[in-house]
């Protein structure tokens, strides 16, 4: 597209907006970013054992991802204009529960991860949440190296006091940190007692 046309384009696009003709602005999700959803499919089981010899079952119970093919603005899928809503953000998220001894009746921990984009100029947000426990700044976390098992992880974010807080209505929750791996979700969690949880493998 020459100059010329690239103006005629921008100058329509501009026109129809501010005469409140139906467009949607959308964002994407790019390649980096979607690796965040590679570690879990819904019904996934991942097993942890404690420094106690306790074993807790991690269960995906909701993978969500919305992440436009079609930016084309004037395509309004997803877009509610009729009321004003002219933005759809990409979006992802996990939804989990850590079951005591892998049964169902004993769940104890629910938690959550999300990744948002409302700029495709800038990072997506990303936020977690484990048994109350939640991140506060969803766009500055620092990746650092831990070990898990005698293993080396050097894609993880550590969730404890420093980076979190405890969500509105909870001040008695189990969980004092956790650790969230980028290619392998949860891989650690620390209760107010001083037991620790660290990531086995997943259950087949």
């Amino acid at each position: 597209m020459n100059r010329i046309n690239k103006t005629i384009a921008l100058s329509t696009i501009i026109l129809f907006s501010s005469c409140g003709l139906p467009y949607c602005r959308k964002t994407i999700l790019n390649k980096d970013e979607l690796a965040w959803m590679n570690p879990y499919s819904v019904g996934d089981k991942v097993l942890f054992k404690s420094s106690n010899n306790q074993f807790d079952t991690l269960l995906i119970t909701e993978k969500n991802l919305y992440n436009p093919s079609n930016h084309f603005i004037f395509d309004l899928w997803s877009c509610n204009w009729v009321e004003g809503d002219n933005t759809a953000n990409a979006n992802a998220s996990f939804k989990f529960r850590l079951l005591k001894y892998n049964k169902l009746s004993d769940s104890f921990l629910d938690g959550t991860f999300l990744i948002y984009k409302e700029n495709d100029n800038k990072k997506a947000d990303i936020s977690f949440s484990l048994s109350g426990l939640y991140s506060k700044d969803s766009t500055n976390h620092t990746f650092v190296k831990v070990r898990i098992n005698n293993k080396k992880i050097d894609d993880c974010i550590v969730l404890n006091h420093k980076n979190s807080e405890i969500g509105e209505g909870q001040s008695d929750i189990a969980v004092k940190s956790f650790i969230w791996s980028k290619h392998l979700g949860l891989v650690q969690y620390v209760l107010h007692s001083g037991e620790k949880f660290e990531y086995i493998g997943h259950v087949r």
